[in-house]
């Protein structure tokens, strides 16, 4: 199974790791929208802490919610990474 993967901007990647929320309406409601949400960075050092896995949205529906992510302020990258490519 393959991960959505979003690279945050910096201010909202720090604003998720302190606070465990984003102060991003637009985003919120996207992910919400596929009862989908944002799951903590593994390594949150560098810029590796901006790169975000997103847990809940449905196989079927992970692209579509990826191109919608893509689009929006705050969202750097949104990309498919497959099950077994290094993280």
């Amino acid at each position: 199974m393959a991960d959505l993967v979003v690279k945050l901007s910096r201010d909202l990647a720090q604003s998720m790791l302190t606070s465990g929320s984003i102060k991003d309406g637009d985003i919120t409601q996207t992910l919400q929208s596929f009862d989908a949400r944002l799951a903590m960075p593994t390594d949150a050092v560098g810029e590796s802490a901006q790169f975000f896995r997103v847990d809940g949205v449905e196989p079927e529906k992970i692209e579509r919610l990826r191109q919608k992510l893509e689009g929006l302020n705050g969202i750097e990258a949104a990309f498919i990474k497959p099950s077994d490519a290094l993280p």
